[in-house]
């Protein structure tokens, strides 16, 4: 039997990116052509850059709820207290008309306490929402 040694394969997808860098990295500077392969390397490079911004442009949803979250965020501020999802609904009737369910509401809120915007508190069994980062003081604070 043959000696087989075992050679650790990397399970990473290697993208468009990944071989242009490794063929940028062994083409030698004497090949002939050197400058017009680097060039076509580097634009290549630039199209997948520019693919990649553009994927990364907020939908009209997503900018539709930002303005809500920041609508959320005004409510709230207006409450000046803890307060649950209903009553922060039922304050800002106007302003957040276009969240229909205490289940957007909390998404909404989900998203706000990700960016440090909001805190939560739970008294039994019940979610308080308030302006304010909850890692200031530690993790989500639950009572009773």
């Amino acid at each position: 039997m043959a000696n087989m040694n075992t050679v650790s394969v990397s399970t990473k997808k290697l993208t468009k990116r990944d071989y242009f860098a490794m063929i940028k990295a062994v083409l030698p500077e004497t090949a002939e052509g050197y400058d017009s392969m680097i060039a076509f390397i580097d634009h290549e490079v630039e199209l997948l850059d520019a693919k990649r911004g553009s994927l990364k442009k907020p939908t009209a949803k997503q900018e539709a709820n930002k303005k809500l979250m920041d609508a959320v965020l005004v409510v709230m501020e207006r409450l000046d207290r803890p307060a649950t999802i209903t009553e922060i609904l039922t304050e800002g009737k106007e302003e957040l008309a276009e969240i229909t369910s205490n289940q957007k509401m909390n998404a909404m809120l989900i998203k706000l306490r990700e960016a440090g915007l909001v805190k939560s508190t739970h008294v039994k069994k019940v979610a308080y929402f308030e302006l304010g980062n909850e890692h200031e003081d530690g993790e989500e604070v639950t009572e009773g």
